[in-house]
């Protein structure tokens, strides 16, 4: 294994410039409404800098660019949800608070108070996945908010119940951090909403009308592979069921939800047919394993339209890919791009449709060295954060990955 790591490394050192840096931040500021009201929010320990950190990106069909900043360990986050403004501050690009300002008051929960990850499906509709929760504080009941994109309106708001948001034995474990959204057609007229609960190692599922859990060992960490090491940096985060990814319904196989959580090794999935029933009779439902190991601890993924996975490697400090028109096994994974400074883990990796083109799509991934997060040696005359991007078809081109033309 670690001759094929070896390999993968060399032979596609030459590719990492094909993914491009966006933005990039040495520290979060915002779009206030005044000057007041931010030396307001500072004076009142609702902002502050040290304490914010990018997670996912989501690129809207307007263009617009989602940032999320999750209220990990205090409420000195002052808005969870943005879009990136066109203007800059000293740190970088300031966020711009979505929908407004008006929807990040503490302590209202009619409101978002933190979010991890978000989704954006066919119909112009941006899934908003607010875990309620600030630090291990659970503040608001968790909630997914769907936004009409085309005027910005919320359109549905579902309230996840705490004994569906946490595991069931022991209720103090939940943290819902990833939705992937399936929808049956490009009219949206079912729709299936994934949920990863990365602490009670759980997986919520929403048909649009029914929600209900599943609870299965696999979804927890691997105690074998929950020692991280990232640009020379070592930590320890049992982290259960974080990436989560729906084939897409171009592909000529059965579509699948692929899973697995941060800690592990292997890649997991179910077939989504059997995830469309009722919760009674997801105790009997049978997942596949992959015969491939990563070589590190896989962070998020995404699905092109062709069927390709990519994901972030932690140890190789890379975004790779597969094919799922081949086996996944070390002949058909591939390192697109590796480099130590720019994708030092990858939390939020998409793959959204370039302009009006459906055909054509950009892998856009946000990295945020989390390893300093966690171990509190980051430097904010560094840069710490960044948002990449670049065309699909020129990542995978002449790679293990490229389309094959018999499918």
């Amino acid at each position: 294994m670690h001759r094929f790591v070896l390999i993968l490394t060399i032979a596609n050192c030459a590719v990492a410039a094909k993914l491009n840096v966006v933005y990039q931040w040495k520290y979060i500021d915002y779009v206030w409404n005044s000057e007041e009201h931010r030396q307001w929010a500072i004076a009142e320990g609702r902002y502050n800098y040290t304490k914010i950190f990018t997670i996912d990106v989501q690129k809207a069909p307007d263009q617009r660019v989602f940032v999320t900043t999750p209220a990990f360990n205090a409420d000195a986050v002052p808005a969870t949800l943005s879009t990136i403004s066109s203007r800059q501050g000293p740190g970088g690009p300031l966020l711009q608070p979505y929908p407004n300002w008006t929807w990040h008051i503490p302590g209202n929960c009619n409101g978002i108070t933190s979010v991890w990850r978000v989704a954006v499906d066919e119909c112009d509709r941006l899934w908003v996945l607010d875990s309620g929760k600030i630090g291990s504080n659970q503040v608001c009941p968790a909630q997914l908010l769907v936004f009409d994109l085309r005027t910005d309106i919320l359109q549905q708001r579902i309230i996840v119940p705490n004994y569906l948001s946490h595991n069931p034995t022991n209720k103090s474990l939940g943290l819902l951090i990833t939705p992937v959204v399936e929808t049956v057609d490009i009219y949206c007229r079912r729709t299936w909403v994934y949920i990863a609960d990365v602490q009670g190692g759980g997986l919520i599922i929403w048909d649009g009308s029914r929600i209900w859990r599943l609870d299965n060992e696999v979804f927890k960490a691997d105690p074998t592979a929950s020692t991280f090491t990232i640009a020379g940096e070592n930590f320890t985060l049992a982290d259960g069921i974080f990436g989560l990814a729906v084939s897409p319904r171009y592909s000529r196989h059965a579509r699948r939800l692929f899973f697995k959580p941060l800690a592990s090794l292997r890649e997991y999935s179910y077939a989504v047919d059997d995830l469309h029933g009722l919760g009674s009779r997801l105790k009997s439902l049978r997942y596949t394993t992959s015969n491939y190991q990563f070589p590190s601890q896989a962070t998020a993924q995404a699905f092109s339209r062709e069927g390709i996975l990519f994901f972030g490697l932690t140890t190789e400090i890379a975004i790779a890919c597969w094919n799922m028109n081949h086996p996944m096994d070390n002949e058909h994974v591939a390192i697109l791009a590796q480099n130590s400074d720019t994708l030092q883990f990858a939390s939020g990796v998409k793959v959204s449709k370039r302009g009006l083109d459906v055909l054509k799509e950009d892998l856009w991934v946000s990295t945020n060295r989390f390893q300093k997060i966690f171990t509190g040696t980051q430097n904010f005359s560094e840069i710490n954060f960044r948002i990449l991007s670049a065309p699909v078809e020129v990542l995978v081109k002449n790679s293990k990955c490229q389309r094959d033309k018999n499918y």
